[in-house]
């Protein structure tokens, strides 16, 4: 408090809040007693992850600013619940430190155009991808990740988009997601945007402003100059029609700002009276509406009353996947997303016994013909209608609106 900066201190952990962002602290010392908490397991490996890509911040200015704007792409295509962020990390640390016969980027924009060049171009089918992190990768490293990648895939099993590092030889981070389907959905739109941002940094792009998540205008791919790019917002924006169905959500109810990248936790600078008796939060985070008699209790005891690490998005997406996982893939932009996108699994919609479904009230019967309407009454397939109707109740609160897509292309 001294310096300014509010915190919240537990047994396990200290929340800071400044400039509106919320930093969780895990304190942490080999000298401890034995009755301190153990420091999570996933929070020693991240620990060590981004201890091993530390000296690439040094090593290459560009590869920080290259990372946000990889993040942001893989964020406003909305395969945010598929790729962990620290998988993003590793690929375009990849496309410094092997960049071929080629300089490393010269911009942060030529870093974004190698990281999808790198996941478009890659047989993730056929081979692993190694990173050298913390001083390289030992050839007998490598040939282990190699055996194994090897046995995997002879098995049947095994990550689809299979990234080891010298601290990790498993793929720990993709080791679930992405599946094949949305790998090669990822893919494809890689191929696209590379080809897009090939012509913006060329110059050759339309004029509609700058970029969404960071300016493109600069370097081009071989570090020379290129001509101002007029515009990038489309390589950060995807359209709606790809998806079956979509989940529109409320902006005052996230944690996220929709549209922005702009966080929602405020350090409470002023405060501004609403209509219905509430009052808005105001400072650098834009608000987020607290209720009058918490508020009355003073500042301190509201920052203290915020949900700092709650995230009602990710919770909501946790029960569709858990309830719906049979029966469609979501896709969402947890940095600032107005829509989650739902894609119907195909397989899941044929006239065939075995598909698991939540209860009976989400089948109906297929329509059956000729010889198949024998066994008709084990034809049933999974009711959308229902689905909807499901998904507006479990995100009560939410979700805003859900609706079938009928601009399908």
């Amino acid at each position: 408090a001294s310096f300014g900066v509010f915190s919240i201190a537990s047994e396990e952990f200290v929340d800071t809040l400044v400039e509106g962002y919320a930093f969780r602290l895990y304190l942490h010392t080999d000298r401890d007693p034995p009755p301190a908490p153990p420091l999570p397991a996933d929070i020693q490996f991240r620990t060590s992850h981004a201890a091993a890509l530390f000296p690439l911040g040094s090593d290459y200015p560009l590869y920080g600013p290259s990372v946000r704007l990889a993040q942001r792409w893989i964020a406003s295509h909305m395969f945010s619940p598929h790729i962990a962020p620290e998988a993003v990390e590793l690929l375009v640390a990849h496309t410094f430190l092997h960049p071929g016969t080629r300089h490393p980027a010269a911009s942060a924009a030529a870093g974004l155009l190698r990281f999808l060049r790198l996941l478009s171009d890659f047989q993730w089918k056929d081979a692993p991808l190694v990173v050298g992190t913390a001083g390289g990768m030992l050839a007998s490293n490598h040939a282990a990740v190699q055996r194994l990648f090897e046995m995997q895939r002879k098995a049947g099993s095994g990550p689809a988009m299979y990234i080891a590092s010298s601290l990790d030889h498993t793929s720990c981070w993709t080791a679930e997601r992405p599946n094949n389907v949305v790998l090669q959905r990822l893919v494809q739109y890689a191929k696209r945007s590379a080809l897009h941002l090939e012509e913006l940094l060329r110059g050759g792009g339309p004029s509609a402003g700058t970029a969404s998540g960071g300016s493109l205008a600069g370097s081009g791919e071989d570090g020379g100059s290129a001509r101002p790019a007029a515009s990038g917002r489309t390589l950060f924006s995807t359209p709606t029609r790809h998806y079956d169905i979509l989940i529109e959500l409320r902006a005052e109810a996230q944690s996220q700002e929709l549209g922005t990248e702009q966080p929602l936790v405020s350090q409470l600078p002023g405060k501004r009276k609403r209509e219905d008796g509430e009052v808005e939060l105001t400072g650098t985070s834009g608000g987020r509406w607290v209720p009058k008699k918490l508020l009355s209790r003073g500042a301190r005891t509201a920052r203290q009353a915020l949900l700092v690490g709650f995230d009602p998005l990710r919770h909501l997406l946790a029960e569709l996947e858990e309830r719906f996982g049979e029966l469609a893939v979501f896709f969402v932009d947890t940095l600032g997303g107005s829509v989650i996108g739902v894609v119907l699994k195909p397989k899941a919609f044929l006239p065939a016994a075995g598909v698991h479904l939540p209860t009976s009230h989400h089948t109906m019967p297929a329509t059956m013909r000729g010889a198949e309407k024998k066994d008709a009454a084990a034809k049933l397939l999974p009711n959308m209608f229902t689905m909807v109707r499901e998904i507006a109740i479990m995100g009560e609160g939410l979700v805003k609106d859900v609706r079938l897509n009928m601009t399908q292309a």
